[in-house]
């Protein structure tokens, strides 16, 4: 059986569709965990709504907003099945997407089986993402050969490495439970769910990887105001914090921990500079000397960013981002703010659009 797991908060507006996939899959042997996380809007309703009509669905009320982190938890001390899947509740899934994920793991015996996702964007625009990797089944030995060399980060590609999302993946519950996945820092609120994939990638023993588009994760305003919070360079810290223990307790090979240990730098850099664009290029009237400020008081705020840019080259990002690194990493915080005034109009025209 599988357990399906959806942490809820304030998604009323893409709840029904998010769980009416869910409940129309082909794969029907599952039961489905909402974690309603003290919504302030309909959410809590309408989890109650489709769990009168559905004997598969529990319902969980936190008490407070404890966040994604608390949420996944006490659906995974619930859950009963031998797998565990995530889905956030403003996302959607396409009705193969679980049959085909358990089918992967059970014919394989496999701990977990990952899959591509599509991308809706607030345009209406849809792009689709696949796994970096060649698909198939990979056993330990071809793990530490292939995979975790460039698990975080992928040079190759100057992007993220195997897919770093709680979503479009099912995982062995007992791998999730020895992995001390309950262990996690709740309060991580930023890369809530690269900390997850830190705790059981690095400790499973085969993965198969489905070469479909099976997931659709969906962009909305707070997928955007999220990084653009002032919270959000300090949150990094902890995250990089915890990734690092990870990095050193995780791996059985010394050779792969230190490989993972040099992405985790080009990682922080990435989404430290992905949370100083978003924050300066997000329309909201600042000046250049106001967005200068911004960027100082962010750098400052971050010790893992400081740390992490001398050890970087710009040569090691795409084009937009190597930009802003060669910036960041000689303190012209001022010219940054600047190349931002000149491409905000592009974002005003984003988070205006629904």
């Amino acid at each position: 059986m599988l357990s399906i797991i959806v942490p809820v908060y304030n998604s009323a507006k893409y709840l029904n569709a998010c769980i009416n996939s869910i409940l129309g899959q082909s794969y029907s042997d599952f039961e489905l965990i909402l974690v309603d996380d003290c919504s302030s809007d309909a959410s809590g309703s309408i989890c109650e709504a489709f769990a009168k009509k559905d004997k598969r669905i529990k319902v969980l009320h936190n008490d407070s907003n404890f966040g994604v982190v608390y949420s996944r938890k006490a659906g995974v001390r619930l859950a009963e099945g031998e797998y565990v899947g995530f889905v956030d509740s403003d996302d959607y899934l396409l009705k193969d997407c679980f049959g085909t994920l358990m089918w992967a793991c059970e014919s394989n015996n496999a701990d977990v089986a990952v899959c591509g996702y599509k991308v809706l964007h607030r345009t209406g625009i849809t792009l689709s993402y696949w796994p970096k990797y060649q698909d198939g089944f990979y056993d330990r030995e071809r793990l530490e050969r292939e995979l975790f060399p460039s698990m975080l980060y992928k040079k190759e590609t100057k992007s993220f490495g195997l897919l770093q999302t709680a979503w479009g993946k099912v995982i062995r519950r007992r791998l999730l439970l020895d992995s001390g996945f309950l262990d996690i820092d709740e309060n991580i609120r930023v890369g809530e769910d690269v900390a997850l994939c830190s705790c059981f990638y690095p400790r499973m023993r085969s993965l198969v990887i489905v070469p479909h588009n099976l997931y659709v994760y969906r962009i909305t305003a707070g997928s955007m105001t999220r990084r653009s919070d002032s919270n959000y360079f300090a949150r990094v810290d902890v995250l990089m914090d915890f990734l690092k223990s990870e990095t050193d307790a995780g791996f059985e090979n010394e050779r792969c921990s230190e490989l993972l240990s040099g992405q985790l730098d080009r990682y922080c850099v990435l989404i430290f500079v992905q949370g100083i664009r978003l924050m300066c290029e997000s329309g909201d009237g600042k000046s250049v000397s106001q967005n200068t400020a911004l960027i100082k008081k962010a750098v400052k705020k971050c010790k893992s960013f400081r740390k992490a840019i001398p050890n970087v080259s710009p040569l090691d990002f795409k084009r937009d981002t190597a930009l802003w690194v060669y910036l960041m990493g000689h303190g012209n915080y001022r010219l940054c703010a600047l190349v931002s005034a000149m491409l905000k109009k592009r974002y005003v025209r984003l988070l205006d659009k629904r």
